[in-house]
């Protein structure tokens, strides 16, 4: 049984005021194109517009040494962009929902063609918050503020909320991804399913497993709209086979006990993501060649210029390569803007490195507490799920890695609501065990929000003392 529909909470609103009045900072102070391959998505969007067509990568869209004369000259207005195309390969989704909003403003000046499209991602951006308001919820039934705080905590990271107002499809990913989970933790016995009732997470969607075919949908157009966005698929198959293990300890119904039935649940959730993507796959062994149907191949030979991993093995070696790699992740996660030329203050991410650490330290001591309501469920399906995301966000972060030297902590974004959980409950955990170190947890809680939207802010207006 899903949960039952509340009315929004006013710590809800209040966390997305807060994030709307920092992503509108953001998308108006930004200067054109100061957001990483910012110029490659709007053209993707422009070419849809004017040619009703998806763009083919060719040689010559990643103009190497013209766009870092760009980058060092910040974007002047007389320097064109027209020819920076290196994100023709991408899915085509978040472009068809992104054109519609373009097509009217084609006729007007460059800068409010931007600002439109930079909204649109602003909107987005809030419905992650949402999104992740309602994941809340399954994790802390009973608790509305905490299921805001994880909200406001996901969307007031200053790199999150930089991300969330500029041009690209992260934040389309970002929201598909988290329904997926949604849907594939609603197969789950937990805080707010059936359990103990002798009811089977899957009796829900009924015979013809409607729901299950849901999850691979949702799975599907993630596929089409990010490729870092793919782990929604074997994420929503691991959550098919967690809810299928978790059911064992309640009355199931047969497809839940047997392995056939199992499989068949697999199956359902697979062949729905895999007839979403079929056409656009095909389309791309059309115009690649058959052994490139992600169009990888050719994004990796016409990027000519981009500095490789095993060039820079070679020059520092692997210790330094790890140290470099784990301090600029670190560091682009919680903020590093324009194209990672324009970082925080140090001694703001010495702060910050210590609040990850107390997080960090809540969850070794303590774990997350499992519910202890009568007739609840254990927790251990939600935490599963969660970690196979975290897990399966930071291998795509090592797997890109492996290639071309790329440690941007915006690449985690697919999973913020794991991240934003650890840094909501480690501190929890501390005040439980710790109860001295915090009368009033609840007041320090939203005073350590209120520091990191004023947090977020400050990094909006530092564009304003750089370019402006």
């Amino acid at each position: 049984m899903p949960l039952p529909v509340r009315r929004p909470s006013f710590p809800l609103l209040v966390a997305l005021a807060a994030y709307l009045a920092a992503a509108l900072c953001y998308a108006l102070v930004t200067p054109l194109w100061q957001a990483p391959d910012e110029p490659a998505h709007y053209n993707y969007v422009r070419y849809l517009v004017e040619h009703q067509s998806l763009p083919v990568l060719q040689p010559g869209d990643y103009p190497h040494e013209y766009l870092e004369e760009l980058k060092a000259a910040g974007f002047p207005p007389e320097m064109s962009i027209a020819s920076i195309h290196y994100e023709s390969h991408q899915p085509p989704l978040y472009y068809s929902l992104a054109a519609p909003i373009l097509w009217p403003l084609v006729g007007e000046p460059l800068a409010t063609q931007v600002y439109g499209l930079r909204l649109l991602s602003v909107a987005l951006g809030a419905t992650a918050l949402l999104l992740t308001y309602r994941l809340g919820l399954r994790l802390w039934p009973r608790s509305s503020g905490l299921a805001a705080a994880l909200a406001a905590t996901s969307a007031l990271v200053p790199m999150h909320t930089a991300v969330s107002a500029a041009i690209n499809n992260d934040l389309l990913a970002e929201v598909l991804v988290i329904a997926t989970v949604l849907v594939g933790t609603n197969l789950s016995p937990g805080p707010s399913a059936d359990a103990g009732r002798g009811v089977s997470p899957f009796a829900r969607f009924g015979k013809g497993g409607g729901g299950l075919g849901s999850l691979g949908l949702i799975a599907g157009l993630c596929i089409l709209t990010k490729l870092s966005a793919a782990i929604a698929l074997p994420l929503a198959l691991s959550a098919v086979a967690v809810a299928g293990h978790a059911c064992r300890g309640v009355a199931c119904n047969a497809p839940t006990r047997r392995r056939p039935g199992m499989l068949r649940s697999l199956a359902l959730a697979l062949l729905p993501a895999l007839f979403a993507t079929a056409l656009w796959v095909g389309r791309n062994m059309l115009t690649y060649g058959l052994g490139d149907p992600l169009g990888q191949a050719r994004h990796d030979a016409i990027v000519t210029g981009q500095l490789r991993t095993g060039e820079l093995l070679a020059q520092v070696g692997l210790a330094e390569f790890l140290r470099r790699g784990i301090e600029t992740a670190f560091k682009s996660f919680w903020g590093v803007f324009g194209w990672m030329g324009v970082p925080m203050h140090e001694q703001v991410y010495w702060m910050l490195a210590i609040g990850s650490a107390v997080a960090a330290l809540g969850l070794a001591l303590g774990g997350w507490a499992r519910p202890r309501q009568r007739g609840q469920a254990r927790a251990w399906p939600w935490l599963a799920i969660l970690g196979v995301w975290g897990v399966l966000s930071l291998a795509g972060l090592v797997w890109y890695n492996l290639k071309f030297v790329q440690p941007q902590g915006r690449y985690l974004f697919a999973a913020m609501p794991v991240w934003a959980a650890m840094l909501v409950e480690g501190p929890r955990q501390i005040q439980r065990r710790v109860p001295i170190v915090w009368r009033w947890p609840r007041q320090v809680g939203a005073l350590a929000l209120m520091a990191l939207w004023l947090l977020d802010i400050a990094g909006a207006l530092y564009y304003v003392r750089l370019y402006l």
